[in-house]
């Protein structure tokens, strides 16, 4: 069993979407207990891939987005609320 963000059920399908931030694929560093950066996580990615994999077999559409890209300009917000739309068949 997984958390989602949103679920939904549209014209005979089953949909998730999935926002991620960077803990989603990267660990905290710290040094003198405070954060220094994020480093990388192959084990964290690998988690979400099968997390994909395992939704999609038991037939969930699946979009993924992350935080980041959420958080930039208007344009690419736009493109991604119109690739959701597209995804959705909206």
């Amino acid at each position: 069993m997984y958390r989602v963000d949103f679920a939904a059920f549209w014209k005979d399908k089953r949909y998730v979407v999935l926002v991620d931030d960077i803990s989603h694929y990267a660990d905290i560093v710290t040094r003198d207990d405070k954060l220094s950066r994020w480093d990388a996580s192959e084990e964290k990615y690998s988690k979400r891939l099968k997390e994909d994999r395992k939704l999609r077999k038991e037939n969930w559409h699946v979009f993924r987005v992350s935080n980041w890209e959420l958080k930039q300009d208007e344009e690419i917000v736009q493109a991604i609320l119109q690739d959701l739309r597209d995804f959705l068949d909206f």
